[in-house]
C-alpha cells in the first residue's frame, strides 16, 4: 500500500506568501531562473548572450554581474543549477546545444549537442541533467561531462515536450504542447501513466514540484496564470489570492521553500515576480 504525505512545506508557503518584489525587465523575455547559495541566475529568450546574476540576500535587485554564454542571437530556453557539481546548465534551442557554465570562473566550461531543440532542463537526484527535446519528442539524460546516460522516446501523442522533472517514483513529470496541452506523468518507457484533462491549460511551459512531491505548480503561459495540481489525482486546486495576480505569459517557476521564496519568470513583460513568506 502506498501512503502519500501532504506536502506541508508547500502548503504553508502558499498560505503565507505574498508578492514581495517585482524585478523589472533587464534583458528580454525570461525563460530560465535558478539559484545557488545566495545568488539567482536568469536567462532570457533571445539577443542577450548572458546569464544575469543577482544577489538574493540583499534588497538591491540590480544585476551584480553577467556571465557570457555564446555570442550573438542566442535562443535560451532553460536554465538549471547543480549544487553537487557547482555549475549551471543552459539550453540553447536553435544551436541544439547545452552549455555547462561555472558561476565561479564565470565562463562556459563545456558544451555538447542534443537530439533536437532543448527546452526545459533540470537536475535529478543522481546529479545528471535531464533535457526535454521539444521537436524530437524525446527526453535525454546526461552526466555533468555531457555523456549520454539514456534517451527516452515519448509515446507519439506527447508532442513538443517543454519541461521535464524526474519524480521520487523514478517517473517523469512533463509539460507538452502540440495537439494536446497538458501536464502528464510518464514512465521510463516513455508511456503516459496519467495526465491532466484536455483544455485545462494552454501552452504550459515550466513547472516546479514541492519538496514532498505532492504539489505541482505549472506556468500556464497562454492563460497568464499559475496552476496548482495535486500530483496524485492531477486535479486543479485553488491557489491563494496572493498568487492570482497579473502574470504576463509566465514561462518558468523556481521554488525554494527552504528559503521561503518562489520566483516566476514572465515571458511577456520580462519581469521576475518574487513571492516570499
Amino acid at each position: 500500500m502506498r501512503i502519500f504525505v501532504v506536502d506541508y512545506a508547500v502548503d504553508k508557503f502558499l498560505l503565507s506568501a505574498t508578492l514581495a518584489q517585482t524585478i523589472p525587465n533587464n534583458g528580454g523575455s525570461v525563460t530560465g531562473i535558478a539559484t545557488l547559495g545566495n545568488e539567482m541566475f536568469v536567462v532570457c529568450w533571445v539577443n542577450n548572450p548572458n546569464i544575469q546574476v543577482y544577489k538574493t540576500d540583499t534588497s538591491d535587485v540590480s544585476i551584480q554581474r553577467n556571465i557570457s554564454v555564446g555570442a550573438g542571437s542566442n535562443t535560451f530556453r532553460g536554465l538549471a543549477a547543480c549544487k553537487f557539481n557547482q555549475c549551471l546548465y543552459v539550453s540553447e534551442q536553435n544551436a541544439q546545444t547545452i552549455h555547462k557554465v561555472s558561476p565561479v570562473t564565470n565562463n562556459t566550461v563545456k558544451q555538447w549537442s542534443v537530439n533536437g531543440q532543448p527546452f526545459g532542463v533540470t537536475v535529478n537526484s543522481a546529479h545528471n541533467l535531464l533535457v526535454a527535446c521539444h521537436n524530437t519528442h524525446k527526453v535525454q539524460e546526461f552526466t555533468t561531462d555531457g555523456t549520454m546516460v539514456r534517451e527516452i522516446n515519448l509515446q507519439p501523442d506527447i508532442t513538443n515536450p517543454a519541461h521535464v522533472v524526474q519524480l521520487r517514483s523514478g517517473e517523469f513529470g512533463i509539460t507538452q504542447h502540440g495537439s494536446v496541452h497538458r501536464y502528464c506523468v510518464v514512465g521510463g518507457d516513455g508511456k503516459i501513466v496519467k495526465g491532466t484533462a484536455s483544455g485545462q491549460m494552454s501552452s504550459p511551459f515550466g513547472f516546479a514540484i514541492g519538496k514532498g512531491g505532492t504539489k505541482v505548480l505549472v506556468a500556464d503561459y497562454a492563460n497568464n496564470r499559475i496552476v496548482l495540481l495535486n500530483s496524485q489525482s492531477l486535479s486543479v486546486e485553488q491557489l491563494p489570492a496572493a498568487f492570482r495576480v497579473g502574470f504576463s505569459q509566465p514561462y518558468c517557476i523556481h521554488l525554494d521553500t527552504s528559503a521561503g521564496v518562489m520566483y516566476v519568470g514572465n515571458y511577456g513583460n520580462g519581469q521576475i515576480m518574487c513571492f516570499k513568506k
